[in-house]
């Protein structure tokens, strides 16, 4: 059964209520959901009027309230004003987790810009592409990350600081370690304290020793995170003396996270860990584990009200794929966005008859949760065999002298492509390419085993720290050039 809503004006999706996943839903969740007609300007504004003395933002030993962040941000906007920014104009952010990116950030909403997020370590060269592609006129930049010839507003009557997190039945407390220039970051930290009224903890430099630093001296109450934070934290030599039990839970994104670092993390803090999808494209996490019901570990859960996913064949998408086969992820909902920027080519490319077309490879169960196989583009062909390098990934986790793995294609005269394992170990552990590929003979079939293992002091990480797949293959392929 399938039909809309509308309520004063206020529209909710389209529903099919035959979903396998509704009957899981916890207590309460409805099937659709009234979206109030409220802007991030109306939020923000209502939160600092209720709880004006109320922390909003906190770095190191500084803690600033919703009243004197709404009064920068003001001022920020009349600065703004004055060089000519006006509503619908774009603003390029550029700046690593502090307050002055939340203050610009309201500013810009107050007046009714639009954000252009642009990630602090990028090259001059994509930093110029963002601005003109985007068509920003104004560049908001910490001071030591000016210097290129772009128009500036440095943010230089605001201090610097750092740290963020959420809470349930008490106020939102969230450590903000993921980058919230970072589509991840910015809504697990930012907008969800829009609708709660919490604290950010900023962690502008989010190292293992900074992110536990933050969890002593703040207590944040949710933390979301990626695989090598958790994992780091559960090798951290405190991390039994911590207050890491302050954290009640935590989402996990990016990459999966291994099974037994969740156990492990689980039992060390008493929080329970949720495994959620989502990408740029869809604007949020798609699908999650449920609170209360059925919670998958290694799944990404079933998907949130008004949300759809589909599962079809790798090579024809109006072919569905039956439950529990793998195929290519497609998703429809609210947060999906309309179109890519300036790419009609690849807007067309992307969707069919309005389902964005993922390019993740995934199967559903008979309960609709969703479980992640791969990057489709990351899938090797061996020999004529479909090889995903997650399953081996997860693995190597398993091992107890494995502490990151990734695996990745490599060129092969013989097979096409065959398969290389890049290894991080555990302090202290030693381990040849024998002992690897014996365990993984005794634990996948022969054509999954890997041809060349390398091992490394650490695996080169994308700007949420999860192990780059690509930069590894890049590097494989210049050193034989």
């Amino acid at each position: 059964m399938t039909g809309t809503s509308e309520t004063q004006g206020r529209v909710t999706a389209v529903i099919d209520r035959d979903k396998p996943w509704f009957k899981l839903y916890d207590k309460g969740v409805p099937y659709s959901v009234i979206y109030p007609p409220l802007s991030i300007k109306q939020m923000f504004n209502a939160c600092a009027e209720a709880h004006p003395d109320r922390d909003y933002l906190i770095i190191n030993d500084m803690k600033l309230p919703y009243g004197l962040v709404n009064t920068m941000a003001r001022k920020a906007a009349n600065a703004l004003i004055a060089l000519g920014v006006k509503k619908g104009d774009r603003v390029a952010l550029m700046s690593p987790n502090v307050p002055q990116y939340v203050i610009a950030f309201q500013a810009c909403a107050k007046i009714g810009a639009i954000v252009v997020q642009v990630n602090p370590l990028a090259a001059a060269p994509e930093v110029h592409h963002y601005v003109r592609d985007s068509g920003a006129e104004t560049l908001i930049v910490m001071a030591a990350f000016a210097g290129g010839p772009i128009s500036i507003l440095a943010a230089k009557d605001t201090p610097y600081w750092m740290s963020p997190l959420i809470g349930k039945d008490e106020p939102l407390r969230a450590l903000a370690a993921v980058p919230i220039y970072h589509i991840y970051g910015f809504n697990m930290n930012v907008n969800a304290n829009h609708v709660s009224g919490g604290t950010i903890i900023m962690v502008p430099q989010p190292s293992v020793d900074n992110v536990l630093e933050a969890i002593n001296k703040h207590e944040p109450n949710l933390f979301p995170a990626v695989p090598a934070m958790i994992i780091g934290l559960n090798q951290h030599p405190d991390i039994s003396t911590s207050k890491i039990g302050s954290v009640k839970a935590v989402v996990s994104g990016s990459a999966p996270l291994p099974l037994e670092a969740m156990k492990t993390f689980e039992a060390l803090s008493g929080a329970l860990i949720f495994e959620g999808y989502g990408m740029s494209e869809t604007s949020n996490i798609v699908t999650a584990n449920p609170l209360f019901t059925v919670r998958k570990p290694g799944g990404v859960g079933i998907p949130f009200p008004d949300n759809d996913v589909r599962i079809v064949d790798l090579d024809d998408p109006d072919k569905e794929m039956p439950l529990g086969e793998p195929g290519e992820l497609l998703c429809k909902g609210p947060t999906v966005m309309r179109e890519y920027w300036n790419n009609p080519a690849e807007t067309e490319k992307t969707f069919r008859d309005g389902w964005l077309l993922t390019g993740d490879i995934a199967y559903m169960d008979t309960d609709g949760h969703v479980f992640i196989v791969d990057r489709k583009k990351d899938m090797i062909l061996s020999s004529g065999f479909n090889v995903y390098p997650r399953e081996i990934d997860e693995l190597m986790y398993t091992h107890p002298k494995v502490l990151q793995a990734c695996s990745f294609g490599i060129p092969d005269e013989k097979r096409g492509e065959s398969l290389k394992l890049a290894l991080v170990l555990k302090p202290g552990q030693e381990m040849t390419e024998d002992e690897v590929r014996e365990f993984c003979k005794a634990n996948l079939s022969g054509y999954k085993v890997p041809k060349q293992v390398a091992f490394m002091a650490e695996l080169p990480v994308t700007s949420v720290g999860k192990p780059d797949r690509k930069k590894l293959r890049q590097m494989e392929l210049a050193g034989n050039d």
